[in-house]
């Protein structure tokens, strides 16, 4: 693998990328639920102010309308107690500045309607001109108020600003409970409204049922007040209802928020609006400045992600730099990372890791070297062992060796005496592999060293004395068993002495007869202790007669402790069962044939998951005549 692929998206980059999506998302949502849940709360408190705002206006035009219904009921009263004279009304005027002018109507059968108008002092010279103008019209809207007011003893308002030299004022009709009296006046709300004037924020209208209007126009307001009093005339009269808050839209200007409120009873519209770009200021502005913070702690992060990802990956650049060297072949490698982490932890891993790589591969080369050694050795035990089929004139030999390990602990041996005598020698040391390779090597070397220096009239009791002797001068931990037997074939006979070692089978059937368990004959007699025990140990010869078509069997322990999946021996049982078997089903009594077939039988009873325990030896040899 190349470290272009390695490094085609790093660590690092992912650590960093990570850090700053998490941090993005939670900033970006929470400052898009902060300022979306402020504009809200903002929106509600503007509309909450521009509402409140008419509801001032309203209450104070309201007490203007009841103040001049007052003076009206004030003059009404005197008419009737004293009478009034133009002087009285005219003083009454100048104590009460605010009452531009009044107008009384008479209405009687006798004497058939009168009307006159008594004009303040302070506004006699701006009305000269105008005099008789107010006179009809101030007349002609009473009498048409007359009919309505029949039934009502409620002041009718009016706003009134058609006469730029009056201030801003309103007309308040009261009727006397003569019912043969209308009193009508101008009350001058100027001053009312000036005090609306200094707010900077909020653009005021007033409007009557006839659609005359007081208009208070911000010193800020970019709006032109005829454009003003037009779209607001159209929301009006599309909105239906005593208040609302929406949002209007002038031509070539900013939206507005707009603020409606109606008093029935008067038949005033008031109207409030005010800029969103002004009224969202404060917000707009913290909104900036959130984005801004939100900008600097991004950066900020950015930069301690950037150092925290490299202090991170640094440490991992090292790791995955001592495992390219590892993966070279590279094992004498040692990281320096002194962090408490889990990197710290992953680099002394790393390092024990490779140290026990390397005491590893030692141990490995040390082992391939033992294994060459053992197959050369079993190699070299193999020419020990003899060939697995031997035919002689009177008897053949069929065999079966297969040691635990590489080398084994079980040997056999053939040896030719004479014309008319053999050996034949198996051994079993203890345990198995080399220490037991060893020991059957020198009982080897020993037995042909005996049969190359004596005659042949060399006892199997004075073999097994020698073995002895030379075994326990070896001063070892391993012992032995083995059995000798020479067949003399001329005399029909086989002397043998066993050392310790499973007894020997003859398989003696009789013609025309079909084997059976009683036709083994065991060889109990001539038993000694085991080989190396003791240097002064002493064994017997025994001899027993053999006749054609015997069949001496030889075999180790091994062979019967083969297990099976439930842990359960072969055993003697069935190792005798399997002979008898095969014997019966070849017809021809061969030797090899039998061995075969107890092999099979042994291997289909044998747990294979399993490996060897130990080594395991079977020899049969048959006498031909």
């Amino acid at each position: 693998m190349t470290k272009s692929s390695l490094f085609s998206f790093p660590l690092k980059i992912k650590i960093i990328a990570l850090m700053l999506s998490l941090l993005f998302i939670s900033l970006g949502g929470y400052a898009y639920y902060a300022i979306n849940l402020f504009n809200e709360d903002k929106k509600a408190y503007i509309f909450e102010n521009a509402l409140n705002q008419l509801e001032q206006l309203h209450y104070r035009v309201n007490e203007d309308i009841n103040s001049a219904k007052k003076h009206l009921e004030v003059l009404d009263s005197l008419e009737d107690q004293i009478g009034l004279t133009d002087y009285v009304i005219s003083e009454y005027l100048n104590e009460n500045p605010r009452l531009l002018m009044v107008g009384k109507l008479n209405d009687s059968l006798e004497s058939g309607q009168s009307f006159e108008l008594y004009i303040s002092e302070i506004y006699q010279d701006l009305l000269t001109t105008e005099k008789t103008k107010a006179h009809n019209k101030l007349r002609t809207y009473l009498r048409s108020k007359m009919r309505a007011s029949a039934h009502d003893n409620a002041a009718v308002s009016l706003l009134n600003k058609d006469n730029k030299n009056l201030p801003a004022n309103i007309t308040v009709i009261y009727r006397s409970p003569s019912d043969q009296r209308y009193w009508v006046s101008k009350y001058e709300i100027n001053s009312t409204l000036k005090s609306f004037e200094g707010q900077q924020l909020f653009n005021y209208k007033i409007s009557d049922q006839k659609q005359n209007n007081i208009i208070l126009m911000t010193e800020q307001s970019q709006l032109d007040s005829s454009i003003f009093d037009h779209s607001t005339n159209e929301f009006m009269s599309n909105i239906e209802g005593q208040q609302l808050v929406n949002i209007i839209e002038f031509p070539n200007q900013d939206r507005h928020l707009i603020a409606l409120s109606r008093d029935e009873s008067l038949g005033l519209t008031m109207v409030a609006t005010i800029s969103k770009t002004k009224a969202f200021a404060a917000t707009n502005f913290l909104t900036r400045q959130s984005l801004f913070i939100a900008l600097f702690i991004f950066s900020f992060s950015t930069i301690i992600g950037v150092l925290f990802a490299k202090s991170i990956t640094k440490k991992l650049e090292e790791l995955n730099t001592a495992t390219e060297k590892l993966a070279e072949g590279n094992f004498d490698i040692d990281i320096k990372i002194k962090s408490r982490d889990e990197i710290g932890a992953l680099g002394r891993a790393f390092n024990f890791m490779a140290g026990e790589i390397l005491k590893y591969i030692d141990q490995m080369k040390e082992k391939q070297r033992l294994e060459s050694e053992m197959r050369v050795a079993k190699l070299v035990q193999d020419t020990f062992i003899p060939e697995q089929y031997i035919t002689e004139e009177k008897y053949s030999i069929a065999s079966y060796y297969t040691p635990a390990s590489e080398c084994g602990g079980d040997w056999w041996g053939h040896y030719k005496i004479s014309d008319d005598k053999s050996m034949i020698i198996i051994a079993d040391a203890t345990g198995h592999g080399v220490p037991a390779a060893f020991l059957t090597a020198t009982i080897r070397s020993c037995v042909q060293t005996i049969l190359d220096t004596t005659n042949s009239s060399l006892t199997s009791s004075e073999v097994l004395k020698i073995i002895n002797q030379n075994i326990a001068k070896l001063s070892g931990s391993v012992l032995m068993t083995g059995f000798i037997g020479i067949i003399d074939t001329k005399e029909k006979k086989m002397e043998y002495s066993n050392a310790s070692h499973m007894d020997p089978l003859i398989l003696r059937v009789p013609k025309e007869s079909i084997a059976q368990k009683d036709h083994f004959i065991p060889l109990l007699k001539a038993k000694g202790a085991r080989l190396g025990h003791q240097s002064e140990s002493l064994y017997e010869n025994a001899t027993i007669e053999i006749l054609p078509n015997d069949i001496i069997i030889l075999t180790t322990d091994g062979l019967l402790e083969v297990q099976n999946n439930d842990n359960k021996m072969w055993g003697q049982r069935n190792f005798l069962k399997s002979i008898i078997n095969a014997y019966q089903d070849n017809n021809e009594q061969s030797e090899k044939a039998i061995l075969d077939q107890v092999i099979k039988d042994i291997d289909a009873f044998r747990d294979t998951s399993k490996p060897r325990d130990d080594d395991e030896t079977l020899v049969f040899i048959k006498i031909n005549s």
